[in-house]
């Protein structure tokens, strides 16, 4: 009977099964995350509340300036905003740039970092003493890299109203010769595409993936969860591992912001190379993500490492091919439909292209992130650690 069990056949019959019970949740999700997108709305506060907003910078010094540039020019009220940058350990001229915009804008506060306590990464760190050393009622977090558009702060602002704690925002790349078409094209895609999962589960009533270069949150809320608490040590999730903890712990509301002057543009990835260890680095905290997040990226682990099996299978032996050629093109139609809802939603221009090449590499580009995130020794800014530190 064992044997009948282990036959080849009862193996692809298994096989099978697991991919159509996988690609099921799969698609089931991704209508999810549709559906959520339709149901984002606009901001709808005309309160005008103090904001704090943090940046954690290292080794920044080609970036911070335009940074800092963009935030003194908000139009949102220059006595209710103070920008805090803490220089977490830079060994080149960040401080210097800071405190010079410091000595002309007195919205500008440097704080500054020597030494991380052990049980906590560095980022989360300084993200925290920001947090400590201002008092205002919300707080926002950007990167240094990060740039923003004028009527930023009081377009994430209008989004508290009393009911709600956090709100997201949409981060975009800034345009750049400097890197091949192409390659900027698909990793724009693929970059929007956790944006979009970010918006329709909070549009569907979930927590999944925030962004910290572009977050708001009340401190009051940030206090009620303890900040990052034992999440801490993670070297990454200073932003899905908070919002998760929100969703779970508290009774607070969570918001997308939908507005073009509420986005926020980046840097992105210079090569392949840098592209693959960053994705690597903000994949490595999943595994504490909450239980049906979790649960979601596990099966479509299995999802995306199981079809292509079928998918040999099928073309070495009697099995009809058509089955998992089916559910490739039902995983293609329900990545379209996300895609597509969410370029039209936030304005952006779509890409025939780079969608077809993107959604061909998809399967095996999420199955290497998966793995290498879990075996290789992640490296930021000089730094080097594993998924998190002692």
């Amino acid at each position: 009977m064992i044997q009948n069990w282990m036959s080849p056949e009862s193996a692809l019959v298994i096989l099978t099964a697991i991919v159509c019970l996988t690609g099921f949740v799969y698609v089931v999700q991704l209508v999810r995350f549709r559906i959520g997108l339709t149901r984002l709305q606009p901001g709808s506060s005309d309160r005008k509340p103090s904001v704090a907003v943090i940046i954690a910078a290292r080794n920044e010094e080609d970036e911070i300036g335009a940074c800092l540039e963009c935030l003194c020019a908000q139009d949102y009220p220059h006595d209710l905003f103070t920008v805090y940058v803490v220089d977490d350990g830079s060994t080149d001229a960040t401080a210097d740039i800071v405190a010079e915009a410091a000595e002309r804008d007195a919205r500008i506060r440097l704080l500054t970092i020597t030494e991380t306590p052990p049980g906590i990464a560095p980022k989360k760190h300084a993200v925290s003493t920001g947090i400590a050393e201002s008092d205002s009622e919300i707080i926002i977090l950007t990167d240094a890299d990060s740039r923003a558009g004028p009527s930023w702060i009081g377009s994430m602002v209008n989004y508290f109203t009393p009911e709600v704690g956090m709100v997201l925002g949409f981060t975009g790349y800034r345009k750049t010769d400097r890197i091949n078409r192409l390659f900027l094209g698909m990793q724009t895609m693929d970059f929007f595409s956790l944006n979009f999962v970010s918006a329709g589960a909070v549009g569907a009533g979930q927590a999944f993936t925030s962004n910290a270069n572009n977050l708001a949150i009340r401190r009051e809320v940030y206090g009620e969860v303890d900040g990052y608490g034992s999440l801490g040590r993670y070297i990454s999730g200073d932003d899905d591992l908070l919002l998760q903890r929100v969703a779970d712990e508290t009774r607070w509301g969570v918001r997308f912001a939908i507005e073009q002057s509420s986005y926020v543009i980046t840097r992105p990835a210079a090569g392949v190379g840098e592209f693959f260890r960053q994705r690597m680095r903000w994949a490595s905290k999943s595994a504490t993500y909450n239980k049906p997040v979790l649960l979601f990226m596990v099966s479509t682990f299995i999802f995306f490492t199981a079809l292509p099996i079928l998918l040999v299978c099928s073309l070495l032996g009697p099995p009809s091919i058509f089955l998992p050629l089916s559910i490739r093109s039902v995983k293609f139609l329900s990545d379209l439909m996300v895609m597509r809802k969410g370029y039209r939603l936030f304005d952006q221009q779509w890409h025939w292209g780079h969608f077809l090449l993107t959604e061909l590499l998809h399967i095996p580009y999420i199955v290497t992130i998966a793995i290498g995130s879990r075996v290789i020794t992640h490296e930021w800014r000089g730094r080097r650690s594993g998924s998190k530190v002692a």
